[in-house]
């Protein structure tokens, strides 16, 4: 593309540009028709809502009225503030109502200033701590905070109460999910039931390997599937040991097991909060609360959290007191809030020295 300059104002110009068409007759009549469609508001309605269109925080606006005043703070009363103001310092001197609408009008101005400020403010403030830790969660459980500390109060409430023989003070879905958990220490354990259905597996996969070994003639592979029959026979053993402590474990409570065989979760629950619980019964009641209570999962996560907790609390009042010292740092519509106070005192005694005068 070829750029040249006109020898007559030096421009630099695009000799290869178009032309810029001529607007048509027709165009220009529909902008015309188009230009008086939209000449603004015409109801004395629409001419104040639109004179509000440019406002951005009205402290330096010079024609609002006490209604203008109660929709940007939000508050009917303002209104009834200035006719107050206006009953308290009534003149029949034109000089003395006018310096009373004067005060009227910087009054709600201040008034302004002050939610700009506290709303500013409030914006700067930190979460309180309740709010910040609301949605934190233990790693190792998954619960969250509140969570968390519910249920360690509820047991600690369940120890306690087994241990002082009453019934325990909880809401009876709370006893009814302990029920639950009593009840399923006294099953096999997850891990035990999958180590025994995978054991005759393992067995099988075992002796087969066994009998290729002695099959096979390559010497690398031979130590492959030697290597196989050793990694088989630790696993076997793991499930073995596991298996053996499960049952070691239901052969301690089989006395347990024969007095609760027959309960169900609702059944147990509602034994413990009648306090209707035999001797057996709330012994192996006060092991399952002690062991949730020191459960080492649920006490990890507590602790975590907690200092969490400890440290969003320093910071909270670091925040609070640096915004103390220094509001102004934090909002910047205090010094408006400054002036505007020295100008409602300087109208005020003004009011007062014209009010002193008895002009009439």
């Amino acid at each position: 593309m070829e750029i040249l300059e006109t020898p007559e104002n030096g421009t630099r110009t695009n000799s290869h540009a178009p032309a810029r068409k001529p607007t048509s007759e027709k165009a220009r009549a529909a902008n015309r028709r188009n230009a008086k469609r939209s000449t603004g508001p015409k109801t004395k309605q629409g001419k104040a809502r639109s004179r509000m269109n440019a406002l951005k925080h009205g402290l330096s606006a010079k024609t609002l009225t006490a209604k203008d005043y109660g929709k940007l703070l939000g508050d009917e009363n303002v209104e009834e503030m200035v006719e107050a103001v206006r009953r308290r310092f009534a003149s029949p001197c034109p000089l003395v109502q006018t310096q009373v609408e004067a005060v009227a009008n910087i009054l709600m101005k201040l008034h302004l200033a002050q939610k700009l400020e506290s709303t500013a403010l409030a914006a700067q403030l930190p979460d309180n701590v309740s709010s910040q830790m609301k949605n934190q969660r233990g790693k190792a459980t998954g619960l969250t905070y509140e969570q968390l500390q519910e249920n360690e109060k509820a047991f600690k409430e369940l120890v306690a109460a087994f241990e002082h023989g009453r019934a325990p003070k909880l809401p009876l879905n709370d006893i009814e999910l302990f029920a639950s958990k009593v009840l399923k220490h006294l099953q096999p354990c997850p891990w035990a039931k999958r180590a025994s259905e995978d054991f005759p597996e393992l067995e099988k996969r075992r002796r087969a390997l066994i009998r290729k070994q002695k099959s096979v003639k390559d010497e690398a592979e031979c130590d492959a599937v030697a290597a196989e029959v050793k990694r088989l026979n630790s696993q076997i053993e793991q499930h073995r040991i596991e298996i053996n402590q499960d049952q070691a474990r239901l052969d301690r409570l089989k006395s347990e097991r024969k007095s609760m065989a027959k309960l169900s979760p609702k059944q147990l629950a509602k034994l413990i909060r009648k306090n209707d619980l035999s001797a057996v019964r709330a012994r192996f009641a006060l092991v399952c609360a002690k062991a949730h209570l020191k459960d080492q999962r649920m006490g990890w996560d507590l602790k975590s959290l907690r200092n969490q907790e400890a440290e969003a609390v320093a910071s909270h009042e670091q925040d609070m007191e640096r915004i103390t010292k220094n509001p102004e740092e934090v909002c910047g519509w205090q010094p408006y809030t400054l002036a505007i106070q020295r100008e409602l005192r300087l109208a005020l005694e003004n009011l007062q020295r014209m009010a002193a005068l008895d002009l009439t």
